[in-house]
């Protein structure tokens, strides 16, 4: 509930088919593309949600560190 994604506007379900006016094909684009993205950015997404398309901007933050991810 408190992650940078929620507190964007996100929601279970949503499915994101722009990320900063660029076209996402798939979810490994869009990871990619939020890997690239700086901390503290502002990125405008376009995502597509039950009630219909939508725009949300969505500001970067920081991944938590979790002791079970390998690097």
């Amino acid at each position: 509930p408190n992650s940078p994604a929620a507190l964007g506007g996100l929601r279970v379900g949503d499915v994101i088919l722009q990320w900063d006016g660029k076209p996402i094909a798939d979810a490994m684009e869009l990871t990619l593309q939020i890997a690239r993205t700086p901390v503290g950015t502002k990125v405008e997404a376009s995502i597509l949600r039950v009630s219909g398309p939508q725009k949300l901007t969505i500001t970067i933050g920081q991944r938590p560190e979790d002791s079970n991810v390998r690097q």
